[in-house]
């Protein structure tokens, strides 16, 4: 096996970021890793806590549940490129409001080398439309949305595209073959028309999920912008926020830990991915919350602050403004304000001071 190159620095560096885009939006469409500790997943829920497994077979999430838990494994020959191998791992997040997916593809071209792609993506209700959909992140900064349906149990169907670089479109259908065992058919949208482009078979195996694979020295100039946020700040023991860079530093990712009254411990309440969009030119935040809203942003510079202004889309919409401030390198302060009237009302703000890493 060859080494792995520099994301875009290996060869057929175009080709390969179109299969990135058709990767990115198919694998989106099933989705997965946990965001808890493994301790935190084998705890059962308190009398009178949600279960996410509970809570998602209400949901219209139910026809997912048997994707979760394991490693899903596929090989054979990615159009155009040459042998793959791929895993993907599935797990409710946020209370079981949405489902969480990692995967990573190693791709060996026949000259030699290799290429590997990995995916985070988030999939949930759109409040706003009251559609299933799904948000993809891949670590060579893509951006993706698609939205599907079951066509009959247990088959389901997508369609989706790439909303930060090229318009690249792709649909597919996923058929559960047995307990652990799927078909994906994939078609691109060419020429006018839809084409055949793959079909991958997936067998599940109980075995942990990939790392994030060989890392960037950094992240690009346009997301520099966010490193002082990079850290874990807390209020408290049962209150954290934790930025970190994700998929090769294409993405800032953060979690919201709360621990409330009845909680054995504390549980991730928000997640939000940051990168940034090509197309439109600007720093894009999407965010899911424990509730099923979701939170779509720009980000922007203001002096020694960073500001997320966007639409919250939950049970209605609302303009949000969420402001963030290093007073020195280890204080945190964050002011949230919506839009009333045309005017900023101030929400709240908060102080969080820089944890500082565990001493062995």
């Amino acid at each position: 096996m060859g080494k792995p190159e520099d994301w875009q620095s290996g060869p057929g560096f175009s080709v390969i970021r179109n299969i990135v885009s058709c990767l990115l939006i198919s694998i989106c469409v099933h989705l997965c890793s946990s965001v808890v500790s493994a301790s935190a997943q084998a705890l059962p829920p308190r009398p009178g806590q949600p279960d996410p497994k509970a809570q998602a077979a209400e949901s219209p999430l139910k026809p997912f549940e048997w994707l979760i838990d394991g490693t899903w494994y596929t090989e054979g020959e990615y159009p155009g490129l040459g042998k793959s191998r791929g895993m993907r791992t599935y797990r409710y997040t946020l209370g079981g409001r949405f489902i969480e997916m990692q995967q990573e593809v190693l791709i060996q071209p026949p000259g030699g080398g290799a290429q590997r792609m990995a995916v985070t993506a988030i999939l949930g209700r759109n409040p706003g439309t009251r559609r299933l959909q799904q948000w993809g992140f891949a670590r060579d900064g893509s951006i993706s949305t698609a939205e599907w349906d079951v066509v009959a149990p247990p088959a389901m169907r997508f369609e989706g595209r790439v909303v930060n670089s090229s318009p690249w479109r792709l649909r597919g259908i996923l058929s559960r073959d047995a307990a652990d065992e799927f078909v994906e058919t994939l078609e691109v949208y060419n020429d006018g028309g839809w084409r055949p482009h793959s079909e991958s078979r997936f067998a599940r195996k109980g075995v942990p999920p990939p790392p994030d694979g060989i890392g960037a020295a950094g992240p690009t100039e346009d997301l520099k912008l966010l490193a002082p946020l990079v850290g874990t700040w807390g209020q408290t023991l049962d209150v954290t926020l934790t930025f970190r860079w994700a998929l090769n530093y294409s993405f800032l990712r953060s979690e919201y830990v709360v621990r409330r009254a009845g909680d054995l411990i504390p549980k991730v309440r928000v997640i939000s991915m940051t990168g940034f969009d090509a197309q439109q030119k600007r720093v894009a935040q999407y965010g899911f919350n424990e509730d099923g809203s979701v939170f779509s942003a720009s980000v922007t510079a203001a002096g020694d602050a960073l500001v997320f202004e966007g639409d919250m889309v939950g049970d209605g919409r609302r303009k949000l403004r969420v402001t963030y401030r290093c007073s020195d390198a280890d204080t945190l302060v964050t002011t949230t304000e919506t839009l009333v009237e045309g005017a900023w009302q101030k929400l709240g703000e908060t102080t969080m001071k820089r944890r500082k890493p565990a001493l062995n």
